[in-house]
C-alpha cells in the first residue's frame, strides 16, 4: 500500500488517501517474514511525495500575466510555448499541461526566480 501524493509525510486518516498496489503487499509480507526469520533487516524509509502541479483556471493565467506586466508573446517565451498558447489558456480552449502548469506555479509563488531565469 501507498499513499496518494500530498506535501508531507503525514499519518493516513483514511482508506481514500491509500492505493493498494497487490504486487508491493507481497514484496513487503516477503521482507517481513525475511526480517522474522533473521535473513534480513528491515529500515523505515521516509520521502517527501510531490503534488502535482495545480490546475490554473483562465481567469487565473490572466490575471497572472498582467500582474507581472508581460504580453502574451513574453509570458510564451518565459514558458517556452506557442504564443497562441498562452491565448487558448487565457480563453479557456485548452489547459495547461502538467509541466506548463508547474512553471505557472513557479511564476505565481516566485516570479523573480522564473524571470530570472529566462533572458527575454
Amino acid at each position: 500500500m501507498r499513499r496518494k501524493s500530498s506535501d508531507a509525510p503525514t499519518r493516513i486518516k483514511s482508506w481514500d488517501d491509500v492505493i493498494f498496489d497487490p504486487a508491493q503487499f507481497v514484496q513487503d509480507m516477503e521482507e517481513l517474514v525475511d526480517h522474522y526469520k533473521g535473513k534480513k533487516k528491515l529500515t523505515l524509509r521516509t520521502f517527501r511525495v510531490v503534488r502535482p502541479a495545480p490546475q490554473f483556471t483562465p481567469s487565473q493565467i490572466l490575471k497572472l500575466r498582467r500582474q507581472q506586466k508581460l504580453s502574451r508573446s513574453r509570458m510564451a517565451r518565459i514558458l517556452n510555448v506557442p504564443d497562441a498558447t498562452v491565448g487558448k489558456w487565457e480563453s479557456g480552449e485548452r489547459k495547461p499541461s502538467g509541466a506548463a502548469a508547474r512553471l505557472l506555479q513557479i511564476m505565481q509563488a516566485q516570479p523573480e526566480t522564473l524571470l530570472r531565469m529566462v533572458p527575454v
